[in-house]
């Protein structure tokens, strides 16, 4: 389900200010930049973090926004994230280069079925739910 189609523009703009709550939040908390790129995508800048650092911060990140999501929906829904990790300057040069990187990361994670992190193609993690435990 399509949450702006099926729930009505309310449920979608919820899931929206959720998610911008919560990745904002993450951001602060760790000295990061974060940004609405636009829709329903979402960046966080975090220099200095290694990737393999980063791709796992990105896992716990995914859990807590799910669990947000899943409180903030209608229970017909199933409120997922799935997220795009890349580092610069091992995958990319320039901000557009870098952009570029993690919307290919996000996209190799959505091919796995989504609800996951993803690295940029080459690289060797995804992580789904299922893999990961922040216990």
């Amino acid at each position: 389900m399509v949450l702006n189609q099926d729930g009505g523009r309310a449920v979608g703009d919820k899931a929206i200010d959720v998610a911008t709550k919560v990745l904002a939040a993450a951001g602060k908390a760790e000295g990061w930049t974060f940004g609405r790129i636009g829709g329903d995508e979402f960046a966080l800048l975090a220099p200095g973090v290694p990737l393999e650092s980063a791709f796992l911060r990105a896992a716990r990140l995914r859990e807590e926004l799910a669990a947000a999501l899943r409180k903030a929906v209608p229970s017909r829904f199933t409120a997922t994230a799935t997220i795009g990790v890349a580092n610069a300057p091992r995958d990319a040069k320039t901000a557009e280069q870098l952009m570029r990187k993690a919307d290919l990361a996000l996209y190799a994670a959505k091919e796995q079925g989504g609800n996951a992190v993803g690295l940029p193609p080459g690289e060797d993690m995804v992580l789904k739910s299922s893999y990961y435990s922040s216990a």
